[in-house]
Parts: C-alpha cells; sequence; structure tokens
C-alpha cells in the first residue's frame, strides 16, 4: 500500500469527522479547583461565611472528589449533566446561606451564571472532545468501536489517561454497563514508572492505572500494556497481569524481570532475544490451562491485515 493510497485514506476520515482534537486543560478554564481555592480562602481568611465554606468543601470532597471520582483539575464544562446538577445545587446551597454583600456569594452567582449561559449555548457550540465525555460515550456504548488518543508529550498522555480512566470506572459503577471496554497503553513505561512523581504526573497515571488493573475486570473495563522497558514498571502493577506475550527484549534484566514474575527459567526468556517478528514467548495465569507454563506463538502481520482491510473498502 503506497502513500497516495494512505494519504487517500487519511483525507476520509478527516471529511468524515471522525477525527477530534482532543481538550484537556485550558488556561483560564473554571475548574472544580478554583472553587476548591475560593472556599479554602474564604475559610483561611476567617470572612463571612466561613462555616458555609466548611460545609461545601467537605461536600465538594466526598461528592465529587470521591463518589464521582473526579479531580481538581476537571473543567466545569467537561461535567456530565449529573455532576453539573449537583454543582449547581451546591454553588446555590452556598449563595442562598451567605451575606449578600459577601465575596463568596459573587462568586458563586459568577460561577452559576456561567454554567447556565453554558448550558444554553450547548446546542450552539461544538465543544471539543475531552476525557471526560470519551468517558461517558465509553461508558454508555456510544462512542466508535475503535477510539485512538495520540499524545506525543508524555506529560499530556498522563493527564489524558489518568481523567479518562477515572471517569470512566466511576460511571462504569454508577451506570453498570456491561460492555467491554480495552484501553491499550503504549509504552507503559511513562504512565506506571517504578519511580513515580507529582511533578511529572506520574504519580496519578500510577494510581489511576493500578485501579484499573486492579478494579477493571469487575465492570468488564481491561487494559493491555505495552513496552521494552519491563524493569522500569511499577512493580503493584506488574502483579496485577493475568497475562504476559514477550517478544524481543534486547536487555537482559528487562528479562529477568519477567522471569521473576513467572517464576519461570532464566534460560527460556534468553530465547526471546532470537524471536522474529510475529513471534512470542506466552505467559499466563487464566488464559492458558497449564499455569505458568510458556508457550511459543505466532501471530499474523497486523499491518497486512490493515492494508487489506482498507483497500476492500474503495
Amino acid at each position: 500500500m503506497g502513500p497516495r493510497e494512505i494519504q487517500k485514506v487519511l483525507e476520509g476520515l478527516y471529511k468524515a469527522g471522525v477525527v477530534e482534537r482532543l481538550a484537556l486543560q485550558e488556561a483560564g478554564g473554571l475548574d472544580l479547583a478554583w472553587i476548591q481555592t475560593l472556599l479554602e480562602k474564604t475559610v483561611g481568611d476567617a470572612k463571612a461565611g466561613g462555616t458555609t465554606a466548611i460545609i461545601a468543601l467537605e461536600k465538594l470532597s466526598s461528592d465529587f472528589y470521591t463518589a464521582r471520582g473526579l479531580q481538581p483539575a476537571t473543567r466545569l464544562s467537561d461535567l456530565d449533566d449529573d455532576a453539573k446538577k449537583a454543582l449547581t445545587s451546591l454553588l446555590e446551597e452556598i449563595r442562598v446561606k451567605s451575606h449578600e454583600k459577601s465575596g463568596i456569594r459573587l462568586e458563586a452567582e459568577q460561577i452559576l451564571e456561567k454554567i447556565m449561559t453554558e448550558k444554553a449555548e450547548r446546542g450552539t457550540k461544538e465543544g471539543g472532545l475531552t476525557p471526560e465525555k470519551l468517558a461517558y460515550e465509553l461508558a454508555t456504548s456510544k462512542a466508535p468501536r475503535l477510539n485512538i488518543l495520540y499524545l506525543p508529550d508524555p506529560l499530556h498522555a498522563r493527564m489524558a489517561a489518568s481523567r479518562l480512566i477515572s471517569r470512566l470506572l466511576y460511571l462504569r459503577k454508577r451506570l453498570g454497563n456491561r460492555g467491554r471496554i480495552l484501553i491499550v497503553l503504549d509504552e507503559a513505561q511513562e504512565y506506571i514508572p517504578d519511580n513515580p512523581n507529582d511533578k511529572q504526573m506520574t504519580m496519578t497515571s500510577n494510581i489511576q492505572v493500578e485501579a484499573l488493573l486492579r478494579q477493571g475486570r469487575k465492570y468488564r473495563v481491561h487494559c493491555w500494556l505495552a513496552t521494552q522497558r519491563v524493569a522500569h514498571l511499577n512493580v503493584s502493577a506488574l502483579q496485577q497481569l493475568h497475562s504476559y506475550f514477550v517478544s524481543t527484549l534486547p536487555r537482559m534484566y528487562d528479562r529477568m524481570v519477567v522471569a521473576d514474575s513467572f517464576a519461570l527459567p532464566y534460560e527460556v526468556l534468553e530465547r526471546s532475544a532470537q524471536l522474529e517478528s510475529g513471534e512470542w514467548i506466552f505467559v499466563s495465569y487464566k488464559a492458558t490451562k497449564q499455569k505458568g507454563v510458556p508457550v511459543f506463538v505466532r501471530t499474523e502481520n497486523n499491518e497486512s491485515l490493515v492494508a487489506e482491510y482498507l483497500r476492500s473498502r474503495k
């Protein structure tokens, strides 16, 4: 399949409107963190409405962060209808219980006005796709069967993955849709490194991916991890995996990590350095009848299958 054929396929995708920009946090956008900051400032400065602010902070934490699995960086425009309704109720409660000249009441009124304005404009202005919106479409089986997120910046990729997973797990727990969802994370060491930190958002992505691996199967949300640097992955996450497909691992230490995970003879993993494209060592706790026994398998060339499919659509 030549470059011109590929270009025609890509042009068709753009014309069909199936390629969208994924919108992450933008400067100036109102988010839950801003509301939290306003409430904390009211409490800290001992201003009028402090008691109301304390109660509102407790509700913000329990109803939005804990119960709904949202994050402080979640923009108000990204909230679904149920969350917006709950937030509107919270802000209205702040407005009613605060003094008419207090700063917190004025702020609550301005945020309420913005929410109402966005709601009125929803049908006339098309917003960008966000991780939260994609999670809702996936959870309600309204999304396309295949969704590819291209985020070359690792920080943006971690942010998007964390928000998508967090919201998706919450919606599955709440809505109970039983359709299967598979999330594939390429270059997995970028999301679950063994030395996470807050600055690069690796701590947040570690927490969310671990939650997906640990809880996802209960809600039919599954995960595949792809990496060539197994030794750089979070050990806790590795322990949640049921199966491994091992291809060429050029680094000895990476082979040792896989061997230790399944108590395999190191000599078996040594053979991975000699595997050709499409050849794998498959080890599983569940998928094979012999627990932990390696099986050598050969798979078809996916690129050929994709090319054949695209040619058939001409």
